[in-house]
């Protein structure tokens, strides 16, 4: 409280948030250790992304206001980090920890 004004903001400013393609389907392929994307309207694969060994896993999450995809590779002990606006991967990071980056029940 400021004078006997308590400053009370009516506004805030909030970025906008990326979307993924609803067009596009992203499968990852365990045996063949990439992921396919898929175009949800005709069916055909556009791209093949490689990626760690036995991927099992797919998330998205943003960074720094841009869309990225999380892959959890059993196989290699690490997630690799697709960028979904140029389907390719930017970086595989490995998991120091654990027996590998999969829950075990």
């Amino acid at each position: 409280m400021v004078d006997g004004y308590l400053f009370n903001p009516l506004f805030a400013v909030k970025g906008q948030t990326p979307e993924l393609s609803t067009l596009l389907i992203y499968v990852t392929n365990e045996d063949s250790n990439n992921v396919s994307v898929i175009n949800r309207q005709s069916g055909e694969v556009v791209a093949t992304i490689m990626v760690g060994r036995k991927p099992k896993g797919i998330a998205l999450g943003s960074r720094k206001d841009k869309l990225k995809l999380y892959v959890a590779n059993s196989g290699s002990n690490s997630i690799s980090v697709i960028d979904p606006a140029t389907n390719k991967m930017d970086i595989e990071i490995p998991i120091r920890f654990g027996l590998g980056p999969e829950e075990s029940m």
